[in-house]
């Protein structure tokens, strides 16, 4: 994987290991993600390394409400 980020419910998103931030506004792969479902994007280009990438998306859930999301980006 490139790293894995974990985004808040207004589509900002942290990479935990690298540090990087972006804001995923506007993007398709995460909103599956909103609605509780897990969910695989197509190729995107990382808003943090510029290169392609792949999303693996799940959400963080609290007592059953969706919070946030966790995102693994992985190299495509």
């Amino acid at each position: 994987y490139e790293d894995i980020a974990v985004m808040n419910m207004d589509g900002h998103a942290k990479y935990l290991a690298g540090g990087g931030e972006f804001d995923a506004a506007g993007q398709f792969w995460y909103e599956n993600g909103f609605k509780g479902e897990t969910a695989v994007s197509d190729v995107a280009i990382s808003k943090v390394t510029l290169k392609p990438v792949v999303f693996d998306v799940a959400p963080i859930k609290s007592n059953g409400q969706v919070v946030g999301l966790l995102a693994v980006g992985k190299r495509a």
